[in-house]
């Protein structure tokens, strides 16, 4: 995360998912394409689906590091 500290981005994966997910409804409802929302709603879910939803968002790296690392 930020230099280990998750306080300077205070945005949990479970809330930012949720807003991904309001982006995209809106855009799919204005005819729009993105293609940002559905790699990184896919990727919040994933994060969310491992028990990471409490997690700040900068910490999403950790969760990209565990699935490479194993």
């Amino acid at each position: 995360a930020l230099e280990n500290d998750k306080t300077k981005l205070e945005f949990s994966i479970s809330n930012a998912g949720k807003d991904v997910g309001y982006y995209e409804q809106m855009s799919k409802d204005a005819g729009a394409s993105t293609m940002m929302a559905g790699c990184a709603l896919e990727a919040l879910k994933a994060a969310k689906a491992d028990g990471r939803g409490d997690d700040m968002v900068c910490q999403m790296l950790d969760f990209f590091a565990s699935r490479v690392n194993g």
